[in-house]
């Protein structure tokens, strides 16, 4: 009789009803179609089954059939679940061995010491050590011969192993040999697929855990091209409308641009995959800019960034990172933009040596760049294999963590009383403690809603040209007087975000936001507080009007003004929009978007506006417009995705 085999890779399932989606366990099911390609284990073993997602553990349990073995693939977000799962696990099977691999294992014995239920652990790569562990246990459990394994002996003694780098990824396909039908069977998730060109990466980033183990395991190593080929081909035929590649710089190579040739080519003859995400490469600008806008042109590009990650020389001398000029960037901005494409910018809020006034003013010089449509700030996470977790660096540059409940955004609320996963996520350095860690995240949540995503963005322009105020210190002064005046709406959306960033501190709770009118499902700060502005519309500006006065702004100008910005920004229910204005605003916005600055003029005109992609419900609009439209300016009307005429009075 076969030996059952259980895989864990538990993910989460992404928005909800139709659109309900989660990924395919990818890394069980690489180390799954090489294991199983042997004679030997397929004789032996059975893959009963894959949990890709965070089911109920006391379900999971019940749904086990004699398990000999349960393998966990090991993140921040599902660390906790995993060990619930392997515990409760162990206490219904004692003989099941339980395996724990996954970029979450470090290289010592530690995890085994403090889970008396886990009999294995693998670090690095696992196609190699998995294959070679189910060999043994089925042989002479001689596991001193299996690479990168760490275990128990006879008498109880912690065993580790010596690492070994695996060197080529000619493994069989987890798509092409079938193990992944079965979750098309009666399944009615829409399936993000991922693939892989490459793994490693010649980069050595102090917060990333690419770089781990030695500097072998970080060269770079192909994917078999034609297996890469063959693999898109089966994403289409599956119908799957994602495809994820999980490159660490797609495009790094020069075979890549076959790979988007072919990708493209798939497209046109099945209509799948729709969308190819990956993240590209960071330098290589005009190879990387031929296969973006083909991309492009194509519709199958969802998102592209140009990142930084601090703009603080002392802060990227530090994390080993190395970054672009501005001026660069700025030239770049614009060659995308000249073709309809809006790069996005990435920054990480914890670094060390970052102040709050570093962190600030990078914003603004990325605006002054040509950076005008999306910046994603990610938070500062401690990751297991980095040279930021160790203990030396942590000491010289004071890091100090919380433990985050790991709650991915865009999902489901997490309401169950068992655990999922904990992100260390950096909130105190030497220069930046806990205060000024709340103070920059705030105003990371304002500049993004306000400016970004084009709730404050126009009033903004018009002070910065008129009046000489920083973006910056725009915000600044908007998040000032929205915690001054506790009574108007404004004030009761700061006293919103400021809790869940300060509960966060001191009670470890979640930083996401979760309202029921915006859909059962959680979102980031900034998209919390755009939702509650335009939910809350004519009120915000009625505060608006009160913020201004501070300005000294002439009030006809002050009147239009408001006017314009109001019905710039995209909200539920209309899709024909028109307006009188006694100022050119039009013209005068347009003119500074081309780098022409005019004086405004006073002229009466209609702005007519209509709407591409109007939805009524909050649900759709919230989905569509916040989650799948901020990083391409859906938030807020412009001529790249409405339809806008100006009539002007003779």
């Amino acid at each position: 009789m076969l030996k059952n085999i259980y895989l864990i890779q538990a993910g989460e399932l992404f928005s909800e009803g139709e659109y309900k989606s989660a990924y395919i366990p990818y890394a069980v099911g690489t180390i799954a179609a090489h294991a199983w390609a042997d004679e030997t284990i397929r004789k032996a073993y059975f893959l009963s089954r894959f949990v890709f997602y965070r089911e109920k553990i006391a379900d999971v349990v019940k749904s086990l059939d004699k398990p000999f073995l349960v393998g966990f693939s090991n993140y921040v977000w599902n660390f906790s679940y995993n060990k619930a799962l392997a515990y409760a696990i162990k206490s219904a099977y004692p003989k099941c061995f339980i395996v724990f691999g996954g970029p979450q294992i470090d290289s010592s014995t530690k995890l085994l010491q403090e889970c008396d239920y886990i009999d294995f652990l693998t670090t690095g790569e696992g196609e190699a050590s998995f294959k070679a562990l189910l060999l043994e246990l089925h042989g002479t459990k001689n596991f001193a011969s299996v690479p990168n394994i760490s275990y128990r002996n006879d008498e109880g003694t912690l065993i580790q192993n010596p690492f070994k780098s695996e060197n080529n990824l000619d493994f069989p396909s987890p798509y092409l040999s079938g193990i992944f039908d079965s979750l098309f069977i009666e399944n009615s998730i829409k399936f993000i697929a991922i693939i892989e060109t490459n793994r490693g990466c010649p980069y050595k980033c102090a917060y990333c855990s690419c770089y781990s183990m030695n500097e072998k395991e970080c060269a770079l190593k192909m994917v078999p091209i034609q297996r890469v080929f063959e693999e898109i081909e089966w994403i289409a035929h599956k119908k799957i409308e994602y495809c994820l590649c999980a490159d660490s710089n797609f495009g790094i190579c020069n075979r890549d641009k076959q790979i988007v040739d072919h990708v493209i080519d798939i497209n046109r003859k099945t209509g799948y995959p729709l969308i190819f995400n990956t993240a590209f490469a960071k330098e290589k600008d005009e190879s990387i800019f031929k296969m973006v806008t083909k991309l492009h042109d194509a519709g199958m590009l969802k998102e592209f960034t140009l990142s930084f990650q601090s703009l603080s020389s002392d802060v990227i001398k530090i994390i080993k990172r190395k970054n672009m000029k501005l001026e660069t960037f700025s030239k770049l901005m614009k060659k995308y933009q000249e073709v309809g494409i809006h790069p996005y910018t990435e920054l990480i809020l914890g670094l060390p040596n970052e102040t709050y006034e570093s962190f600030r003013d990078g914003f603004q010089s990325l605006i002054e760049a040509g950076q005008k449509y999306y910046v994603h700030v990610w938070l500062c996470f401690v990751l297991v294999n980095s040279p930021m977790a160790t203990e030396e660096f942590m000491v010289k540059y004071g890091i100090k963590t919380v433990d985050s409940p790991s709650n991915l955004y865009h999902s489901k609320p997490n309401s169950s009383s068992e655990p999922s996963g904990y992100s260390q996520i950096v909130t105190s350095t030497n220069t930046m403690n806990e205060d000024f860690w709340i103070k920059s995240y705030l105003f990371s949540a304002y500049i993004q809603s306000m400016f970004f995503m084009g709730a404050l963005r126009q009033i903004s322009i018009y002070l910065f040209h008129e009046k000489q105020i920083l973006h910056t210190r725009f915000i600044e002064d908007f998040i000032s007087w929205s915690a001054k005046h506790p009574e108007t709406i404004c004030g009761k959306i700061y006293e919103t975000f400021y809790k869940i960033f300060f509960d966060f501190l001191k009670n470890n709770t979640t930083l996401s936001y979760f309202n029921p009118n915006f859909g059962d499902i959680t979102w980031y700060a900034e998209e919390g507080i755009f939702l509650e502005t335009v939910y809350h519309i004519e009120e915000f500006f009625c505060d608006i009007e009160l913020f201004l006065l501070s300005y000294n702004l002439p009030k006809d100008i002050a009147e239009d003004l408001l006017r314009y910005q109001i019905n710039m920004i995209n909200t539920p229910g209309r899709t024909h929009i028109k307006f009188n204005l006694n100022y050119d605003f039009d013209s005068y916005f347009s003119a500074i978007s081309d780098n022409k600055y005019k004086q405004l003029c006073k002229r009466k005109n209609t702005p007519s506006i209509t709407n591409f992609r109007s939805y009524d419900n909050w649900s759709d609009f919230a989905r569509e417009i916040v989650w799948f439209g901020r990083k391409i300016g859906r938030t807020f009307f412009s001529r790249a995705n409405s339809d806008i005429s100006i009539k002007y009075e003779v």
